[in-house]
């Protein structure tokens, strides 16, 4: 399993690369990779997170995972689309 976590965050990495080399891109790509990772672990594990979470409602679970994916995209997409990693600071900090 961790190498297939490693073979993740270096695929985005050279994408991030491949997107160009300033800062942004870079964080980017092993940013996007870790959070890709998170889909990895086997059901056992998730099984016992979302037990301790008391979380048993599949839609309840659902909606949970679509909110989380989408603005941890969203906050990615702004690394992704600033000028450098200055901006991404000052966003953050606002």
């Amino acid at each position: 399993m961790y190498s297939n976590i490693i073979a993740l965050i270096v695929t985005f990495f050279i994408c991030g690369l491949w997107h160009g080399a300033g800062w942004n891109f870079i964080l980017w790509g092993p940013i996007h990779g870790v959070m890709m990772s998170f889909a990895l672990p086997d059901s056992k594990p998730k099984a016992k997170l979302y037990q301790l979470l008391k979380i048993q409602i599949q839609k309840i679970l659902h909606l949970f995972q679509v909110i989380i994916t989408f603005q941890s995209r969203g906050l990615l997409f702004l690394v992704f689309r600033s000028h450098d990693v200055q901006t991404v600071i000052d966003i953050f900090r606002r």
